[in-house]
């Protein structure tokens, strides 16, 4: 594959990580709001519409596990996903054609080196440790014994604050393009408590 078809196949990443991530962002404010806010568990608790509720928190809580991961961990070679961008952009050839559509060709690989590191890290954190636990054990698959896999409330939040810089760098270093993701969580956070109160306003 040629410096060009790689650096076109690092776009197509890059686009469907943004996507990834603004899902991920929209859902974690989605649970945040109804994971553990008394006007929304008192409204649920003994009521009919509770049993649909319980289904479908859970189902935002893996919805936003498996999204997150898929982001920020290694997949299958089609898989879009940080590392595989930072693989690509390994390439000094790739580099230099984007130094060439760059606005800020001296930054690109200083953005590239901090993508590195902050996904090295983030991988070997304590929260994605965990939540690939719960992914692998509890979601995708089902272990019958009990899992100690040690999640705690807020690691998704922790994991997704320390994505999007790492997305921000690699944009701007792939794209020479800042897309706003740090806008994206207030936005969502409107919108989710518009969603939430009124499923526990009274009826």
């Amino acid at each position: 594959m040629s410096a060009d078809q790689r650096l076109k196949k690092a776009d197509k990443i890059l686009d469907s990580i943004r996507m990834g991530l603004q899902r991920a962002i929209a859902l974690h404010e989605m649970w945040a709001r109804c994971a553990d806010k008394r006007d929304i568990l008192d409204r649920m608790d003994r009521s009919i519409e509770g049993f649909g509720f319980g289904v479908a928190r859970d189902a935002i809580h893996r919805d936003l596990v498996i999204t997150l991961l898929t982001v920020v961990l290694p997949g299958q070679d089609t898989s879009a996903c940080i590392p595989a961008l930072l693989d690509i952009v390994k390439d000094s050839s790739v580099v230099n054609l984007m130094k060439e559509r760059s606005t800020q060709p001296k930054k690109v690989e200083e953005r590239i080196k901090s993508a590195k590191v902050k996904s090295d890290s983030l991988a070997k954190s304590r929260e994605v440790l965990t939540l690939r636990t719960v992914r692998n054990k509890l979601i995708a698959h089902i272990v019958y014994d009990n899992v100690a896999h040690g999640a705690k409330y807020g690691d998704e939040r922790k994991v997704l604050e320390q994505a999007i810089p790492i997305f921000e760098d690699l944009a701007l270093a792939i794209k020479d393009r800042d897309f706003g993701l740090k806008a994206k969580p207030n936005q969502w956070r409107r919108h989710s408590e518009a969603f939430w109160t009124h499923v526990a306003s009274p009826r």
